[in-house]
């Protein structure tokens, strides 16, 4: 299983202007290929091989213009396989020609790890072309012991390394435990086990009022002034500090989950689309806020880490339908204590939600489940 550790990088001001243009330079690159395949599918009516590209660009492109021989060329390599793929896809969708990289466009720097010299714990020398001075980079992070490649990334005007780490996942005995797990607005995840155990995870807070603010302050100006770069500036560095905050507490709850005793996590899939309303700023949450998908990403790569399963069921009607007598009722939104006429039974609609995911799991696996009187709550907190 592979993995990638990201690191921040310190490089000099002056080595970070070479990297911009030896990134500047593969881009080039990339879009003169592009051209030659464009050129050549629309004469034969077929496609090029890239390693023919790769042989032209080495032979006849690459001698003439200094600046190609002054860039290393495994980068160059890589943007050229990134073209392969962009060719694969063309021919599978089926759909327009492949993209040029536009001018404002920074494109990673893949190195193989086996060319990158590591100098201690928190350096390392970034290859260049024959001729050129090497580039020490440092990290404020331990570089891994053993990687495969070595990506640098241009992003918030700050370079970033992306190591690629081999990891063997355990081997998995999975237990007859389980969690079922519903995701809510309210709180992030709300779950039963079959040890009779409640299981919370609080949301990460939603409070974008302040990004909306100086959104408005930034468009109240004139375009590329003065006063719009100020505010526009101020925009990205609060954004960027937002979603680092809301990542690493994704992080955090997704490995508390996954060093619960439970060997299998029941998730129901769910359809965004269907819970759209005429409130606007709900379905901003819904949309762009709740970030769901990165959440469940994170539970599928970690569970390969910890030895866990993840299974997806269909959570069709599981708010609707009473946890305990079956009885279906239409319940709105803004209810979030469940009742049933029926039965009279009272409980968090989340909760009565992941009842019925855990039932229905339940069901398809032969497990007997019976909604019973839990005995305490797990409940995830950074403190």
């Amino acid at each position: 299983m592979q993995l990638t550790k990201k690191l921040k990088l310190k490089i000099n001001k002056e080595d970070s202007k070479r990297l911009l243009d030896y990134a500047e330079t593969c881009r080039l690159a990339y879009n003169f290929t592009l051209r030659l395949w464009i050129l050549y599918y629309q004469y034969y009516n077929k496609s090029i091989s890239i390693y023919k590209l790769k042989k032209y660009f080495n032979n006849y492109i690459k001698p003439r213009h200094k600046r190609y021989q002054q860039t290393y060329n495994k980068w160059i390599t890589a943007m050229l396989f990134r073209l392969d793929k962009a060719v694969t896809d063309f021919y599978e969708k089926r759909g327009r020609y492949p993209k040029y990289k536009r001018r404002n466009f920074i494109p990673s720097l893949e190195t193989p790890g086996m060319y990158v010299k590591v100098i201690d714990k928190h350096r390392f020398i970034i290859p260049t072309a024959k001729g050129e001075k090497n580039i020490i980079a440092r990290t404020y992070e331990e570089i891994p012991d053993k990687f495969s490649t070595v990506i640098l990334k241009y992003q918030k005007g700050r370079w970033y390394a992306c190591f690629t780490i081999e990891e063997i996942p355990p081997i998995s005995n999975y237990n007859s435990d389980v969690i079922s797990i519903d995701l809510g607005v309210k709180t992030l995840v709300t779950g039963v086990s079959t040890l009779q155990e409640k299981i919370i995870i609080p949301k990460f807070s939603h409070y974008t009022r302040h990004l909306n603010w100086i959104r408005s302050q930034c468009d109240k100006k004139v375009k590329h002034s003065r006063r719009w770069w100020k505010w526009h500036n101020l925009l990205q560095k609060r954004t960027t500090q937002y979603l680092n905050r809301v990542r690493d507490y994704l992080h955090k709850a997704s490995r508390w989950l996954m060093k619960q005793s439970e060997d299998i996590l029941v998730l129901g899939k769910l359809n965004l689309e269907s819970m759209k309303t005429e409130k606007s700023w709900f379905n901003r949450i819904i949309q762009n806020e709740w970030r769901i998908g990165m959440f469940c990403r994170m539970l599928e790569y970690k569970s390969l880490l910890y030895g866990k399963k993840i299974v997806y069921i269909d959570e069709s009607y599981t708010t609707k339908t009473c946890s305990k007598c079956g009885h279906i009722q239409d319940v709105e939104l803004s209810d979030r204590i469940y009742k049933c006429p029926v039965c009279a039974i009272e409980m968090d609609r989340d909760l009565n939600s992941a009842w019925n995911i855990l039932k229905k799991y339940g069901v398809a696996n032969a497990l007997k489940v019976e909604v019973q009187s839990l005995r305490g709550t797990r409940c995830f907190s950074l403190v």
